[in-house]
């Protein structure tokens, strides 16, 4: 969907247009999902990040200033919203009020466990980035914007996200290596 078309969305929606909301639900749902899963490092986190969001939308919709970028608006919302929610959620629990028992997987061959190391994994790589190459990152593969694209959803210049793209991108290969040797 083209940005104007997420920007009329928006002000159908600040007019209490209900299919326009649901239309721009279905439209940025994942991208708001996987971005806020960037700032929180928990899929259930993400998941309630994603709802706030959205009723966050809804009411502040005529506060929308069609000019801009109206992805942006919405992950600018999405962002202030998992930040909040990964302070709220800081409690470390200690491992002496922890049973044994509670640490051990319940189902070791469990697909849901490869899939969780696989994006713990993930995780780690991006964290050996610095915020802006692994916020281009995750905009390239998560949300599937084009690097023209990123560069005016970040206000930048197309050569400076591609020479960070890059970089990053050699960065993450090296970092994975490294992760991988013994």
């Amino acid at each position: 969907m083209t940005q104007p078309s997420i920007n009329a969305l928006i002000l159908q929606t600040a007019h209490g247009d209900r299919e326009a909301f649901a239309q721009l639900y279905q439209t940025m749902q994942k991208p708001v999902y996987y971005y806020a899963l960037r700032f929180c490092g928990s899929h259930d986190l993400a998941e309630d990040v994603l709802q706030d969001t959205f009723v966050s939308v809804w009411s502040k919709s005529g506060s929308f200033v069609p000019s801009g970028s109206g992805r942006a608006w919405i992950l600018t919302i999405a962002k202030h919203k998992a930040i909040n929610a990964r302070k709220q959620n800081q409690r470390v629990l200690s491992l002496e009020d922890t049973d044994a028992e509670d640490l051990q997987p319940r189902d070791p061959d469990s697909s849901l466990l490869d899939a969780i190391d696989a994006k713990t994994t993930l995780g780690e790589l991006l964290n050996t980035l610095n915020r802006r190459d692994a916020d281009i990152v995750l905009l390239r593969h998560a949300i599937g914007l084009t690097l023209t694209e990123i560069a005016a959803e970040k206000g930048m210049k197309r050569g400076t996200v591609f020479w960070a793209y890059n970089s990053a991108i050699k960065k993450l290969r090296k970092a994975h290596e490294r992760m991988e040797r013994p």
